[in-house]
């Protein structure tokens, strides 16, 4: 019975073994179907490269089908592995019960004298079957380990096939832009050839002799002097007139006195303004004479006239109150001093020649002296034409500075004098004519005696 149980049993297992087999088969031969297939795609996709549009969606196509091959592939080698473990059981089913049927078959051999001839060819196909068996459980190892590989592989072609998929996509599209642009370039052409036609037609002319003047001469120049200087005398005008200036100043300081008054003043400002009024009728009175004369008789021609007379008497009395303000605070030394400080301005002011062809001493005093400013100021209102009302300003400024000095020179003197030292004019003149008289009686009487003598 042992026997007939293990009979049974190995009949069972070999009955299971045939089921699983073909579906092993199926599992091989849905993987040699899909490796067939995936030969011939790529067979047909090195084929048609050259024809990259048409070659990409049969790609799509195949690519479809090679996913649901790989979709079965899957599957197959799912069942072949099912399979497998079946078959492994099995083997260990047979493999534990082997000494079982052993010992039954030993039990059985006596009884058994028919069977005893074909004992031997059963036990040799058994051998056979169990080795198949371990042949068939390693290929279906070495099948599960390289399906998950050629799964990993289908994925990663799956991925590449959709790269070249966009990529041809793309490919499609730039060949569409340079269809589109081509076809703009021939339009371009086109038109361009069309528009040199008719550009051609229109460039004929008819030249004339004042074609050929407008070609030779396309424009004219015209020409405007900035400066205005029709003789050498003009342009040293400036510079004589603000010299002259200045001697005129030293000229009134040495015949009058600046300092002391003709009477008694009220208050230092009335001291300053009995000196400074003569000062400024002077310089009017000078500025307008010299100007005059220069226009009358040397033919000095200003573009602004009446700012070079304000300008001149601005000057004027500028170096008025300089030459006296010296005269006042350094006495005698002060007119020295005067004359130096014109020396250094014939240097220094840049009358005859650009202050940079002077020294550097020069060149270093020339923005401090009042004549430079004088000198360029005249030359815009007689030549130029330009506004002078910046040097103005600063000779203007230079006027207020000495004109503050003259009147605190008053300021701090006036205390110092007495009224004793101012005479009645009144008494002066009664005196001067008693005086009179006296000489006159004298006269007569000394006349009388020699008459009688």
């Amino acid at each position: 019975q042992s026997a007939g149980n293990a009979a049974n049993k190995l009949s069972t297992s070999l009955t299971q073994l045939n089921t699983v087999l073909p579906n092993l088969t199926n599992g091989i031969g849905a993987v040699t179907t899909g490796a067939t297939n995936l030969a011939s795609g790529t067979t047909t996709l090195t084929t048609n490269s050259q024809q990259l549009t048409q070659g990409f969606k049969t790609l799509d196509a195949n690519t479809n089908l090679l996913n649901q091959r790989s979709h079965q592939l899957a599957t197959g080698a799912g069942q072949v592995a099912a399979g497998s473990q079946q078959l492994t059981a099995g083997t260990r089913q047979l493999s534990t019960q082997g000494n079982q049927l052993t010992q039954g078959a030993s039990r059985v051999a006596t009884g058994l004298q028919s069977a005893q001839t074909n004992l031997p060819s059963l036990t040799t196909g058994i051998s056979q079957l169990v080795t198949g068996s371990q042949q068939v459980t390693t290929g279906l190892h070495r099948l599960g380990t390289t399906g998950i590989a050629l799964a990993n592989g289908s994925q990663q072609l799956t991925s590449g096939n959709g790269k070249l998929a966009t990529g041809a996509q793309q490919l499609a599209v730039g060949a569409n832009q340079v269809t589109t642009a081509g076809n703009k370039i021939q339009t371009g052409n086109q038109a361009l050839a069309t528009k040199l036609g008719t550009a051609a037609s229109k460039g004929n002319l008819n030249p004339s002799k004042l074609t050929y003047q407008q070609v030779a001469k396309p424009v004219t120049t015209t020409h405007q002097d900035r400066d205005d200087v029709p003789n050498n005398g003009t342009g040293m005008a400036p510079y004589m007139l603000s010299v002259s200036l200045f001697v005129g100043a030293l000229a009134l300081n040495m015949m009058f006195d600046m300092y002391t008054p003709r009477k008694h003043p009220q208050s230092a400002l009335d001291w300053w303004s009995s000196k400074a009024s003569i000062m400024l009728v002077f310089s009017i009175m000078e500025s307008t004479i010299m100007l005059g004369l220069m226009m009358l008789i040397n033919g000095l021609s200003p573009i602004h006239p009446f700012a070079t007379w304000l300008l001149l008497t601005l000057t004027a009395l500028l170096f008025m109150t300089i030459v006296a303000w010296l005269n006042l605070v350094f006495g005698k030394a002060g007119a020295f001093f005067s004359m130096v400080l014109l020396v250094l301005q014939l240097g220094g002011s840049a009358g005859t020649y650009p202050i940079q062809l002077s020294g550097h001493f020069f060149q270093t005093i020339h923005p401090w002296l009042p004549m430079s400013y004088s000198v360029n100021g005249l030359r815009q209102t007689l030549m130029t034409g330009n506004s002078a009302l910046p040097e103005m300003g600063v000779l203007a400024l230079i006027l207020m500075l000495f004109i503050a000095l003259t009147w605190l020179f008053f300021i701090r003197r006036y205390p110092r004098l007495a009224q004793i030292d101012f005479e009645d004019p009144v008494a002066v003149k009664a005196t001067q004519s008693k005086l009179a008289t006296l000489v006159r009686r004298k006269a007569q009487a000394k006349a009388s005696d020699n008459k009688t003598n």
